[in-house]
């Protein structure tokens, strides 16, 4: 967590001087996505080390609640799209 923590914070520290001086280094939209991206691996590293007294698997049992999920028994993590255009 440590690591991820670092990289989170860079994106976060990058959005902050956007903010206070609109300089980027990358554009600033891709620094939201980077930061989307780390919350849900965040999250996934978080469920990893939890695991659930019912023994079924704690990421199926926090994704299945994300509303982009499908009832999938092939992929526990299909379609997230951070950027949803509507109801599908």
């Amino acid at each position: 967590m440590e690591v991820w923590a670092v990289y989170f914070n860079k994106h976060v520290d990058a959005i902050n001087t956007y903010v206070s001086t609109k300089q980027e280094s990358e554009p600033i939209e891709s620094r939201f996505a980077d930061i989307i991206n780390y919350c849900v691996l965040g999250l996934g590293l978080i469920t990893e080390d939890n695991t659930l007294p019912s023994g079924k698997d704690p990421n199926l049992e926090i994704f299945k609640n994300y509303p982009n999920y499908r009832n999938s028994t092939i992929d526990p993590y299909p379609s997230v799209n951070p950027y949803p255009v509507g109801d599908e």
